[in-house]
């Protein structure tokens, strides 16, 4: 540590801040290989279950019940998209473009506070 004046206590807080760091870096990269194998099974019962005409059935798998169910949910609302519908509404594109403005312009802001770690590159 730079500063002598630091205690103890904090220097050890911050190597346990950092093994824990690390244990969690090694957890979400274990669950991303589990989760990638996780959709890859699932392509393959719902593509068979298509197939078979299983769709709308349950199957039973002892601690529950699996089934195929549809879902629709709508897509993020993107500057390009309000620029784009509301210039269809105003059928005036400058006036499409300032309301956007004002709407980007005026959304609420939020600040956070976070430990942010950077590893060296030659460790």
């Amino acid at each position: 540590m730079a500063d002598e004046n630091v205690s103890q206590e904090f220097v050890n807080t911050i190597k346990k801040y950092v093994v824990i760091d690390d244990q969690i870096k090694a957890s979400m990269t274990a669950l991303k290989v589990v989760k990638t194998q996780k959709k890859e099974l699932g392509k393959a019962i719902m593509n068979y279950m298509h197939q078979n005409s299983m769709k709308d059935k349950y199957i039973n798998i002892g601690t529950g019940k699996l089934k195929c169910v549809t879902s629709s949910r709508s897509s993020a609302i993107t500057r390009k998209h309000i620029e784009s519908r509301l210039t269809t509404y105003f059928k005036n594109k400058d006036k499409a473009l300032e309301v956007t403005e004002f709407i980007y312009d005026n959304r609420p802001k939020t600040d956070s506070t976070a430990l942010r770690r950077s590893k060296n590159r030659n460790t």
